[in-house]
């Protein structure tokens, strides 16, 4: 009984064969991941970290895991300005092999606290290819405006063969 490895041989039997390897980026993993934070400035970085990670772990090239962080960034600084008391910052993140898009939601005492007159909203556009905001009447139940900051961005294609 012999304990040493066994290794393919080649045809001759004299030498082990190699394996060949992949010659390109493995393909995306989708991802889906939701989270919620309390509307406070100090939870940003944690909501900013939890979203490039998502990106990372869904195979999101340096790039596109930056501009994710910063749109999440500005969206739910927007929401964090005056929130409803009790209330909370929702994050949804979905990557596939084509898109990524998010949806961030939570409740502000202002009316329109993120739109086109914004600078926050300019960054927005810049990073992404569609973004919306969309709020509802005040509701006496929350203590405010329920507000959902929607924004997607078309993946690049940098999968291609390592020559």
């Amino acid at each position: 009984m012999s304990l040493r490895p066994h290794f393919p041989r080649d045809p001759r039997g004299t030498r082990p064969v190699a394996r060949p390897r992949s010659r390109s980026r493995p393909a995306a993993t989708p991802a889906r991941v939701e989270f919620r934070v309390a509307p406070d400035y100090s939870q940003l970085m944690t909501l900013r970290a939890l979203a490039e990670a998502t990106g990372l772990q869904a195979g999101l090239n340096t790039a596109e895991t930056i501009d994710l962080g910063l749109a999440v960034d500005e969206a739910a600084t927007a929401l964090m300005a005056d929130p409803a008391p009790g209330s909370a910052v929702r994050c949804e993140v979905a990557v596939d092999a084509r898109r990524v898009t998010v949806r961030i939601s939570g409740v502000t005492r202002a009316e329109s606290p993120f739109g086109p007159g914004h600078f926050g909203w300019h960054i927005l556009c810049s990073l992404t290819d569609r973004a919306a905001v969309d709020q509802a009447p005040f509701d006496p139940r929350s203590g405010g405006y329920p507000t959902v900051v929607d924004f997607g961005h078309q993946r690049q294609r940098l999968l291609r063969a390592v020559r």
